[in-house]
């Protein structure tokens, strides 16, 4: 599995709300392929992807941002790097509420179909 880019949008269409923040992952193949790779809005020519060193089906694994302050986000666009073989099957679009200390799923979704011009999903929640 890898990801070349993640964008988290505050509207349909709308304007990507990744920056000023930090990302995290379960883990990193290596040095250049590390989770803000997945956030620094460069994808294709030769940029690398983020990839997590257990990369079989991504089962377990997760990709974060952290924007620093609140947000609402009603769109995320998911471009992958590779062949099919590497697009995540199933996303969880979770925030932690510190309410009661825990994450929470806000939306999941399960791309079907990747585009083949430029290999993105782009999915809307509530």
């Amino acid at each position: 599995m890898d990801i070349a880019e993640c964008e988290m949008r505050g509207s349909v269409s709308g304007a990507d709300r990744c920056f000023g923040g930090s990302a995290s992952a379960t883990n990193s193949l290596d040095g250049n392929r590390t989770p803000a790779k997945a956030f620094d809005n460069l994808s294709g020519g030769g940029n690398f992807p983020w990839v997590p060193s257990s990369p079989t089906n991504g089962t377990g694994t997760w990709l974060e941002y952290d924007f620093f302050r609140p947000e609402t986000i009603h769109e995320v666009k998911l471009t992958y790097g590779g062949d099919a073989n590497s697009s995540p099957q199933s996303v969880n679009v979770q925030y932690y509420d510190p309410g009661s200390s825990s994450w929470v799923t806000y939306w999941s979704m399960s791309p079907t179909a990747w585009s083949s011009n430029g290999q993105t999903f782009t999915a809307s929640g509530p």
